[in-house]
């Protein structure tokens, strides 16, 4: 009797949804002991100052907040955050305001509720951990939940399965990220949630109904409000899908997406009287002392365009070096073109990876840092685990011989960048891949 190659099998009694939610809950209580439990750093004390104005005094002018000032450390006194504006003689988070907004509703629950508040020492470092962990931590064990749900759909092989939830949880700097308040964790789950849930709409994979395209356009829609650059990812998105549903991408999905972005349009209306997001308004980081003003070390870098796209993509901070699994996504991309392996998402591969490197162009053409102080490249954080659910699909060729080896030192050397991100994702070129490239040049 013939048998299907290893690499083929599907061992029904492999226990993936028990070692799936085992790896989750490993995670997650991880992350309930690693979360900062105090905001020091200008990222988070940002949204904090703006968290607790809107709810203490009702207003987006963070003067009057306790996080205003960065604590004194050592030698060096307290000072104002760099991450503020200052209009009409006021300071003003610079951090988008949607998701300052739903966060400032979940602490006015935690006040009114609970009595928890801001102004009590006390609290402080409470509130600082249930806001993170609702809205950071959360969200990234929403990416690994929703691979473990939606992953059987396009692959059959629970090795796999299993292997791309590792990835998911410990192969990037999510898991790092997910310590502190940011905006690009939740924005990596409303890219990898509207796209797996797009891609099976269209693939039948799940049924059109009403619902999923409500979500779909819920998570599209908040994206770009908390993460501008996700717009280059939803205008496509909305296109795939229209061509498909036109009918019910125009109802459903846009009764999903509409308020949100409606949303960031009001409130962005409220703080600065047009349209223009403020962390846009150049001219409002010119203010006397300045830190925009006098900018130096990593966010003022002096290094060629080249040499820049070098580094933030396979140099010392390098998306593809640090994280070396991502580059079966190319391999995949590569191979839709030249083999007929039946992969049946290979248009979808080939789209996110030309998004992939029309933004890494683009970021390399437009800016010149790598995101300030942070672990690897901050600014792309948002799409990587897109980028891995095409990395895993593309394994199914790695599965046998040296191949399976190779992809056992791709995924350990990610895995042990992700555990460096988890030490302390806010430093500066402490990268293993430093020790090698070099700090600012080769």
């Amino acid at each position: 009797m013939e048998t299907a190659p290893k690499s083929q099998m599907n061992v029904s009694t492999f226990p993936v949804e028990k070692l799936g939610w085992l790896l989750i809950f490993i995670m997650a209580v991880f992350l309930a002991f690693a979360i900062y439990p105090s905001a020091q750093l200008d990222n988070d004390m940002s949204r904090f100052a703006a968290i607790e104005s809107l709810v203490e005094r009702g207003t987006w002018i963070i003067d009057e907040s306790p996080f205003l000032m960065k604590p004194p450390r050592g030698k060096r006194p307290a000072t104002p955050i760099v991450d503020r504006v200052v209009m009409e003689g006021h300071s003003y988070s610079t951090k988008p305001p949607v998701m300052t907004f739903l966060m400032a509703g979940e602490y006015w629950l935690l006040k009114n509720l609970f009595g928890l508040d801001f102004s009590d020492e006390s609290e402080r470092p409470i509130l600082v951990w249930i806001l993170t962990f609702t809205f950071v931590a959360l969200p990234f064990l929403g990416i690994a939940w929703f691979f473990l749900k939606s992953g059987p759909r396009f692959i059959d092989n629970p090795l796999l399965l299993m292997t791309g939830m590792i990835i998911l949880l410990f192969g990037n700097q999510l898991w790092g990220f997910s310590r502190t308040l940011n905006n690009h964790v939740p924005s990596g789950f409303f890219l990898f949630f509207s796209m797996v849930q797009a891609v099976s709409l269209i693939h039948g994979k799940i049924e059109p109904r009403p619902y999923h395209f409500i979500f779909i356009g819920l998570c599209a829609g908040l994206l770009p409000t908390f993460d501008l650059p996700g717009l280059f990812f939803c205008a496509p998105l909305f296109f795939y899908l229209f061509y498909f549903f036109p009918k019910q991408t125009l109802s459903w999905f846009l009764l999903g997406a509409i308020p949100p972005l409606a949303l960031h349009f009001a409130l962005t209306w409220s703080i600065t009287g047009d349209f223009i997001p403020i962390y846009m308004k150049k001219e409002l980081y010119h203010y006397k002392g300045s830190y925009w003003d006098k900018m130096g070390g990593f966010d003022a870098l002096e290094e060629p365009k080249w040499l820049y796209f070098f580094h933030l993509s396979i140099g010392r901070k390098g998306l593809f070096s640090l994280f070396p699994v991502l580059v079966l996504s190319l391999v995949g991309f590569c191979r839709s073109f030249v083999k007929r392996d039946g992969c049946p998402l290979k248009w979808e591969m080939r789209t996110l990876v030309l998004l992939t490197a029309f933004w890494m162009l683009f970021y390399t053409l437009q800016t010149n840092n790598y995101g300030g102080m942070c672990y690897g490249f901050r600014w792309f954080m948002f799409f990587t685990p897109a980028l891995a659910f095409f990395s895993i699909l593309a394994m199914k060729n790695f599965l046998t011989g040296w191949r399976w080896i190779f992809l056992c030192l791709l995924i350990a050397v990610s895995c042990y960048s992700g555990w460096q991100c988890s030490l302390d994702p806010w430093t500066a070129n402490e990268e293993w891949t430093t020790r090698f490239l070099g700090k600012w040049t080769f």
